[in-house]
């Protein structure tokens, strides 16, 4: 099954007003206009309420890789996806948001 036909079917099953996005940015690409951006894109799918960006550090050595994740919180449940070469997301259900 093509991954866009499984995450399709996952969003229908369960829907989530909490939606993450990694592998957008690297931790160097970081900017005090990246929130801003990524709440007018994601608004062309629902309303966004608030979009949190974290950088999440793999390990406790100093030199450990860091990753980016960014949490977007929608008004309702977030129904569309987003695919691309460097690009994954997912929703959250168990958050209880």
């Amino acid at each position: 099954m093509h991954l866009a036909a499984v995450w399709y079917f996952l969003s229908v099953l369960r829907q989530s007003r909490v939606m993450v996005l990694k592998n957008m940015v690297g931790p160097e690409d970081l900017d005090e206009d990246l929130e801003s951006e990524v709440t007018e894109e994601c608004s062309k799918y629902g309303e966004v309420e608030k979009a949190i960006i974290y950088q999440e550090k793999q390990s406790e050595a100093e030199d450990a890789d860091v990753h980016v994740k960014i949490f977007v919180l929608f008004t309702t449940p977030a129904g569309l996806w987003f695919f691309g070469d460097f690009q994954f997301c997912w929703c959250l259900g168990c958050c209880g948001v």
